[in-house]
């Protein structure tokens, strides 16, 4: 369903400007993405992809890092063009300097349209972690829940992250929630029953009204 909505807007406006997530649970959905750009069912030579979020102090090339991922999953796959993929470096000299640069990018762009998210064991989107405040492209400090993910099991030295702020993301003109496991089934319901609140920063997507949610029967058992 989901690489169905995405190659649905990228045959409506070939230069659209996508905002993806990374981690295990939109995996397929790029894999299936990815098909039907080699069956011809669109192009991407005007597309731009914009990385949602990456691991502080890390190097680039290191497996779980934030650029492997979509390098694997879409930026090859896909055929995405050398300057039309906006990028966090994941180790910069300069993290400040790091985030203003990737919001000056963003600026000079017209709203995304279309930002692939998915749900964090503590509420977390991007790497909005609880307890933010809506704003811009920043850095900010990884909760503990957030340090175990999956994706750095075997990397070591991260320090902060990066993320596009819910500034970007609430603009965007479509976005598309990725849920999937009983293990999240909890989170989803306060995501969308909860009040608005910092401390669960999913919920501030109640916020737009072109917010979609994709989950599992897992994942909606609570709903």
């Amino acid at each position: 369903v989901a690489s169905e909505y995405i190659a649905k807007v990228i045959k409506g406006k070939p230069d659209a400007i996508l905002c993806l997530a990374t981690g295990a649970t939109p995996t397929r959905t790029y894999e299936l993405l990815a098909e039907k750009f080699k069956r011809g069912e669109f192009t991407t030579d005007r597309l731009i992809i914009i990385k949602l979020d990456e691991w502080g102090g890390l190097a680039m090339n290191d497996s779980g890092t934030c650029e492997t991922y979509l390098q694997m999953h879409v930026i090859a796959p896909l055929k995405i063009p050398s300057g039309h993929f906006i990028s966090f470096e994941s180790n910069p000299a300069d993290p400040e300097k790091e985030v203003a640069r990737v919001q000056e990018k963003i600026r000079a762009l017209s709203p995304f349209d279309l930002t692939l998210l998915g749900l964090g064991v503590n509420g977390h989107v991007g790497f909005n972690e609880p307890g933010e405040a809506i704003g811009p492209v920043h850095i900010t400090q990884l909760q503990e829940s957030t340090l175990h993910h999956s994706m750095v099991r075997h990397s070591q030295g991260i320090r902060f992250g990066m993320t596009i702020g819910f500034d970007d993301i609430l603009r965007s003109r479509e976005i598309v929630m990725l849920v999937s496991g009983a293990a999240k089934a909890e989170q989803l319901r306060r995501m969308l029953k909860d009040d608005i609140n910092p401390t669960f920063p999913a919920t501030y997507l109640q916020k737009s009204a072109h917010a979609h949610v994709i989950a599992d029967k897992a994942a909606a058992a609570q709903l």
